[in-house]
Protein backbone atom coordinates (compact mmCIF):
# COMPACT_ATOMS: atom_id res chain seq x y z
CA UNK A 1 0.00 0.00 0.00
CA UNK A 2 1.29 3.31 -1.11
CA UNK A 3 2.01 5.60 1.65
CA UNK A 4 2.65 9.46 1.70
CA UNK A 5 4.45 10.61 4.65
CA UNK A 6 5.53 14.19 5.91
CA UNK A 7 8.61 15.52 7.96
CA UNK A 8 8.15 16.51 11.29
CA UNK A 9 9.59 19.59 12.57
CA UNK A 10 10.78 20.84 15.85
CA UNK A 11 10.95 24.67 17.19
CA UNK A 12 13.95 26.19 15.81
CA UNK A 13 14.52 24.05 12.85
CA UNK A 14 14.51 26.24 9.63
CA UNK A 15 13.42 23.89 6.92
CA UNK A 16 14.44 23.72 3.58
CA UNK A 17 12.22 24.10 0.19
CA UNK A 18 13.23 20.76 -1.07
CA UNK A 19 11.67 19.45 2.54
CA UNK A 20 8.52 21.63 2.59
CA UNK A 21 8.07 20.13 -1.13
CA UNK A 22 9.00 16.30 0.09
CA UNK A 23 5.29 15.42 0.95
CA UNK A 24 3.59 17.03 -2.63
CA UNK A 25 6.37 15.37 -4.45
CA UNK A 26 5.76 11.56 -2.90
CA UNK A 27 1.74 12.70 -3.48
CA UNK A 28 2.42 12.64 -7.09
CA UNK A 29 4.38 9.92 -7.17
CA UNK A 30 2.28 7.80 -5.25
CA UNK A 31 -1.50 8.88 -7.14
CA UNK A 32 0.03 7.66 -10.46
CA UNK A 33 0.59 4.14 -8.82
CA UNK A 34 -2.96 3.25 -6.73
CA UNK A 35 -3.67 0.05 -6.32
CA UNK A 36 -6.93 -1.92 -4.69
CA UNK A 37 -6.05 -1.72 -1.11
CA UNK A 38 -5.44 2.12 -0.83
CA UNK A 39 -9.09 2.41 0.66
CA UNK A 40 -10.86 0.84 3.85
CA UNK A 41 -12.51 -2.79 2.78
CA UNK A 42 -15.88 -1.86 0.88
CA UNK A 43 -14.74 1.49 -0.42
CA UNK A 44 -14.69 2.36 -3.62
CA UNK A 45 -11.35 1.63 -6.17
CA UNK A 46 -10.41 2.36 -9.17
CA UNK A 47 -11.74 -1.15 -9.96
CA UNK A 48 -15.19 0.26 -9.35
CA UNK A 49 -14.82 2.27 -12.37
CA UNK A 50 -15.40 1.85 -16.22
CA UNK A 51 -15.19 3.74 -19.07
CA UNK A 52 -18.22 4.50 -21.76
CA UNK A 53 -17.49 5.10 -25.43
CA UNK A 54 -15.67 8.36 -25.09
CA UNK A 55 -12.77 6.58 -22.99
CA UNK A 56 -14.70 8.83 -19.70
CA UNK A 57 -14.76 7.32 -16.47
CA UNK A 58 -18.61 6.42 -15.26
CA UNK A 59 -19.71 5.59 -11.50
CA UNK A 60 -23.47 4.49 -12.70
CA UNK A 61 -24.98 2.02 -15.71
CA UNK A 62 -28.05 3.09 -17.12
CA UNK A 63 -30.90 1.59 -18.92
CA UNK A 64 -33.30 2.73 -20.93
CA UNK A 65 -36.42 2.85 -23.27
CA UNK A 66 -37.33 5.98 -25.25
CA UNK A 67 -40.34 6.27 -27.29
CA UNK A 68 -39.65 9.73 -29.82
CA UNK A 69 -42.66 9.84 -32.18
CA UNK A 70 -45.93 8.95 -32.55
CA UNK A 71 -49.05 9.06 -29.85
CA UNK A 72 -51.36 6.35 -28.01
CA UNK A 73 -54.52 7.01 -26.74
CA UNK A 74 -56.04 5.23 -23.36
CA UNK A 75 -59.42 5.41 -21.58
CA UNK A 76 -59.19 2.41 -19.41
CA UNK A 77 -59.94 2.57 -15.45
CA UNK A 78 -57.46 0.00 -14.14
CA UNK A 79 -53.31 0.24 -15.26
CA UNK A 80 -52.44 -0.77 -18.58
CA UNK A 81 -48.59 -0.59 -20.10
CA UNK A 82 -47.94 2.17 -21.98
CA UNK A 83 -47.32 0.59 -25.95
CA UNK A 84 -46.60 2.13 -29.01
CA UNK A 85 -46.66 0.33 -32.39
CA UNK A 86 -46.50 -3.18 -30.47
CA UNK A 87 -43.31 -1.71 -28.26
CA UNK A 88 -44.43 -1.77 -24.45
CA UNK A 89 -42.41 0.92 -22.35
CA UNK A 90 -40.73 -1.30 -20.82
CA UNK A 91 -36.78 -2.14 -19.70
CA UNK A 92 -35.46 -5.41 -19.10
CA UNK A 93 -33.47 -5.33 -16.38
CA UNK A 94 -31.90 -9.09 -15.50
CA UNK A 95 -29.86 -8.49 -13.01
CA UNK A 96 -30.02 -9.13 -9.23
CA UNK A 97 -28.86 -6.51 -6.75
CA UNK A 98 -26.85 -6.82 -3.59
CA UNK A 99 -28.99 -6.60 -0.12
CA UNK A 100 -29.16 -2.61 0.62
CA UNK A 101 -28.30 -1.71 -2.83
CA UNK A 102 -30.43 1.51 -3.76
CA UNK A 103 -31.77 1.13 -8.03
CA UNK A 104 -33.53 4.57 -9.26
CA UNK A 105 -36.08 4.59 -11.71
CA UNK A 106 -37.25 7.32 -13.36
CA UNK A 107 -39.99 8.25 -16.37
CA UNK A 108 -40.74 11.11 -18.52
CA UNK A 109 -43.06 12.45 -21.24
CA UNK A 110 -45.55 14.32 -22.64
CA UNK A 111 -49.28 13.76 -22.91
CA UNK A 112 -51.06 15.13 -26.01
CA UNK A 113 -54.50 16.60 -27.12
CA UNK A 114 -56.42 14.41 -24.51
CA UNK A 115 -60.29 14.03 -25.05
CA UNK A 116 -61.76 15.20 -21.90
CA UNK A 117 -66.05 14.52 -21.45
CA UNK A 118 -66.24 14.46 -17.99
CA UNK A 119 -64.57 16.73 -15.49
CA UNK A 120 -66.77 18.11 -13.36
CA UNK A 121 -67.36 16.91 -9.08
CA UNK A 122 -69.40 14.70 -7.77
CA UNK A 123 -71.36 14.40 -4.55
CA UNK A 124 -69.92 11.11 -2.34
CA UNK A 125 -66.89 9.29 -2.46
CA UNK A 126 -65.76 10.47 -6.61
CA UNK A 127 -65.90 14.53 -5.72
CA UNK A 128 -63.23 15.20 -8.22
CA UNK A 129 -61.66 11.81 -9.54
CA UNK A 130 -63.02 12.12 -13.41
CA UNK A 131 -60.48 14.98 -13.79
CA UNK A 132 -57.88 12.81 -12.83
CA UNK A 133 -55.52 10.53 -14.76
CA UNK A 134 -52.39 8.23 -13.55
CA UNK A 135 -49.03 6.93 -14.19
CA UNK A 136 -47.40 4.01 -12.41
CA UNK A 137 -44.15 2.31 -12.28
CA UNK A 138 -44.15 -1.55 -11.85
CA UNK A 139 -41.39 -3.75 -11.21
CA UNK A 140 -41.26 -7.38 -11.91
CA UNK A 141 -39.41 -9.85 -10.10
CA UNK A 142 -38.62 -13.23 -9.17
CA UNK A 143 -38.34 -13.63 -5.34
CA UNK A 144 -37.33 -17.65 -4.54
CA UNK A 145 -38.44 -19.03 -7.73
CA UNK A 146 -42.05 -17.37 -7.64
CA UNK A 147 -42.54 -14.08 -10.13
CA UNK A 148 -44.46 -11.22 -8.63
CA UNK A 149 -44.47 -7.44 -9.03
CA UNK A 150 -43.62 -4.13 -6.61
CA UNK A 151 -45.74 -1.04 -7.21
CA UNK A 152 -42.81 1.68 -7.37
CA UNK A 153 -44.92 4.13 -7.11
CA UNK A 154 -48.28 6.73 -8.33
CA UNK A 155 -48.13 9.60 -9.73
CA UNK A 156 -51.58 11.65 -11.10
CA UNK A 157 -52.38 14.15 -12.97
CA UNK A 158 -55.19 16.58 -14.12
CA UNK A 159 -56.79 16.86 -17.17
CA UNK A 160 -58.29 20.42 -17.34
CA UNK A 161 -57.24 23.41 -15.51
CA UNK A 162 -59.77 23.25 -12.62
CA UNK A 163 -58.42 22.24 -9.66
CA UNK A 164 -61.38 23.10 -7.33
CA UNK A 165 -64.74 23.63 -7.58
CA UNK A 166 -68.60 23.67 -6.51
CA UNK A 167 -69.31 20.01 -4.88
CA UNK A 168 -72.42 19.16 -6.92
CA UNK A 169 -73.69 16.22 -8.62
CA UNK A 170 -75.40 18.64 -11.74
CA UNK A 171 -73.02 18.91 -14.85
CA UNK A 172 -70.89 22.01 -15.15
CA UNK A 173 -69.03 23.43 -18.29
CA UNK A 174 -65.76 21.91 -18.84
CA UNK A 175 -62.72 23.83 -17.95
CA UNK A 176 -59.92 23.98 -20.49
CA UNK A 177 -58.25 20.95 -21.36
CA UNK A 178 -54.67 20.95 -20.60
CA UNK A 179 -52.88 19.87 -23.88
CA UNK A 180 -49.15 18.90 -24.09
CA UNK A 181 -48.45 18.52 -20.52
CA UNK A 182 -45.43 17.38 -19.11
CA UNK A 183 -44.92 14.23 -17.35
CA UNK A 184 -41.80 13.29 -14.83
CA UNK A 185 -41.31 11.55 -11.63
CA UNK A 186 -38.55 9.57 -10.05
CA UNK A 187 -38.08 6.54 -6.78
CA UNK A 188 -35.90 4.95 -5.36
CA UNK A 189 -36.38 0.97 -5.24
CA UNK A 190 -33.91 -0.49 -2.08
CA UNK A 191 -32.91 -4.37 -2.50
CA UNK A 192 -34.10 -5.86 1.17
CA UNK A 193 -33.99 -9.66 0.13
CA UNK A 194 -32.45 -11.59 -2.34
CA UNK A 195 -34.16 -10.73 -5.36
CA UNK A 196 -33.81 -10.95 -9.35
CA UNK A 197 -35.18 -7.56 -11.08
CA UNK A 198 -36.49 -9.35 -14.49
CA UNK A 199 -37.94 -5.66 -15.84
CA UNK A 200 -39.59 -2.47 -15.19
CA UNK A 201 -42.74 -0.84 -17.22
CA UNK A 202 -44.84 2.38 -17.25
CA UNK A 203 -48.87 2.07 -17.04
CA UNK A 204 -51.23 4.89 -17.03
CA UNK A 205 -55.14 4.98 -16.36
CA UNK A 206 -57.58 7.08 -16.21
CA UNK A 207 -60.78 7.43 -13.23
CA UNK A 208 -64.05 8.07 -15.72
CA UNK A 209 -63.60 5.37 -19.28
CA UNK A 210 -65.47 8.33 -20.82
CA UNK A 211 -62.05 10.36 -20.79
CA UNK A 212 -59.38 9.61 -23.74
CA UNK A 213 -55.84 9.71 -22.51
CA UNK A 214 -53.15 10.63 -25.20
CA UNK A 215 -49.45 9.97 -24.88
CA UNK A 216 -46.81 11.47 -27.10
CA UNK A 217 -43.16 10.96 -26.50
CA UNK A 218 -42.05 9.03 -23.32
CA UNK A 219 -38.89 7.92 -21.59
CA UNK A 220 -38.15 5.52 -19.09
CA UNK A 221 -34.89 4.89 -17.15
CA UNK A 222 -32.98 2.26 -14.64
CA UNK A 223 -30.12 3.58 -13.09
CA UNK A 224 -27.84 1.06 -11.38
CA UNK A 225 -24.10 2.30 -9.22
CA UNK A 226 -21.44 0.34 -11.04
CA UNK A 227 -20.67 -2.35 -8.80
Amino acid sequence: MTIVSKKTFSPGDIPTAAELNAPYDSLAIASGDIEGDNSATGWMTHRHLETDITGQAVFNTCKQYNQPTGTSDYNNTVYQTITFAGNPAQITLGYTPDVGEVVRFAASGMVGENDVVVDYDYVGANVGKPNFYAFRLLLNHTTGGVAGTINLGEWGYSFTTKTNGPLTSSTITLASDIYWQPFAFSMLYRQTTIRTLNSVVLQCKVFDATNTLQIERHQLYAIRGKR
